[in-house]
């Protein structure tokens, strides 16, 4: 809003990227405006208001974006005090923090892969990790701009545009630390999504004999025959057996139906 009213007959200008609009101050809330076009008519008392049916359904998902931002939210809130409760780190984990170069033999590019959200634990630098709660739910308040572009993904998501564009992460011990699309990992997990698209780096560790290590290894391996992330043992061997299990051979690669 340009100003706040002074006196009660005062009225509003209201603008936004479809139309403007005044409303006397009284009757004003937020959640109840249309957005709508004005018909001025010459030495009319009155603005007459005409509504369009699409410009509606786009402020009612504006509005529904508004009340998801408010749960999702709380759910960060929550999610922030319980972890400070139980003595973990409140926020998301940075992946520049944790990797030194020297823990580092090389990057491999995976392009675009199809990632499980629930391997997506952090982002690659510490610049945005006080915006979320450790399970990416939002933590800043609902009038920040990072609250407004948060709904703004997700009225994308409720409507016909969808979030289509992959995020740029990184991978590193089959955990993905995302450097490009925090918010639309944000919103399509406050959602349930179950992944999202992303153009991957993977960072291979230095070979060390330790057991996570060598396990991770194994899985580069056979990640080329399966494709899937969700297949990481903590036992040597454990690929080959399940390929026998089911009756495989130990080359065989994973038709999308198998997977």
């Amino acid at each position: 809003f340009p100003y706040m009213p002074q006196k009660q007959h005062d009225k509003i200008l209201c603008i936004n990227s479809h139309s403007l609009f005044i409303v006397p101050p009284e009757t004003l809330d937020y959640k109840n405006i249309i957005i709508a076009d004005i018909l001025f008519k010459q030495g009319a008392p009155e603005h007459y208001v005409i509504c369009r049916k699409q410009q509606e359904e786009n402020m009612n998902l504006q509005l529904e974006s508004l009340e998801h931002y408010e749960k999702a939210l709380k759910q960060g809130r929550r999610a922030h005090r319980e972890s400070v409760h139980q003595g973990k780190y409140p926020y998301l984990q940075a992946l520049d923090d944790i990797l030194e170069d020297t823990m580092v033999a090389g990057q491999v590019d995976l392009g675009i892969l199809d990632i499980p959200m629930e391997k997506i634990v952090g982002t690659k630098t510490s610049g945005r990790t006080n915006s979320f709660s450790a399970d990416f739910m939002p933590l800043l308040e609902e009038t920040s701009e990072f609250a407004m572009k948060w709904c703004k993904l997700c009225v994308a998501h409720l409507g016909d545009e969808g979030i289509r564009d992959p995020i740029f992460c990184y991978e590193y011990l089959g955990r993905f630390y995302v450097q490009e699309g925090n918010k639309r990992v944000s919103v399509l997990k406050y959602f349930g999504a179950s992944s999202i698209p992303g153009y991957v780096i993977r960072i291979l560790p230095n070979y060390i004999p330790t057991i996570e290590i060598q396990c991770y290894y194994e899985f580069v391996r056979y990640y080329p025959q399966t494709k899937l992330y969700q297949l990481i043992f903590t036992q040597l061997g454990s690929f080959q057996k399940l390929q026998a299990a089911l009756g495989y051979e130990a080359d065989h690669v994973w038709t999308d139906n198998e997977r």
